[in-house]
């Protein structure tokens, strides 16, 4: 058994080594520029997003036609701008 009075150590830092710190050069990255024709995106969707797209779609419409009707000229264009996109 040791006996004696105990007290803590205060004041103590600890260091670790550090690496010193060296500039690094890089080239900036450069895309390699495509035509749109290179670029085929394909997209499938499920039917259960394919339906969940649809109710999203008509909910939109009708927001956009019943606020037309309203009065809204701005939502009064916007069925005539999506009637044109559709049928390009």
């Amino acid at each position: 058994m040791i006996s004696g009075d105990v007290s803590a150590v205060t004041g103590v830092t600890h260091t670790q080594p550090v690496a010193p710190i060296t500039a690094v050069s890089r080239k900036p990255y450069q895309a390699k520029p495509q035509s749109s024709s290179d670029v085929q995106d394909t997209v499938h969707l499920s039917s259960a997003a394919q339906a969940h797209l649809s109710a999203l779609q008509a909910t939109t419409r009708e927001v956009a036609e019943k606020e037309g009707r309203g009065g809204n000229p701005q939502a009064q264009r916007l069925p005539a701008k999506e009637n044109a996109a559709v049928r390009k």
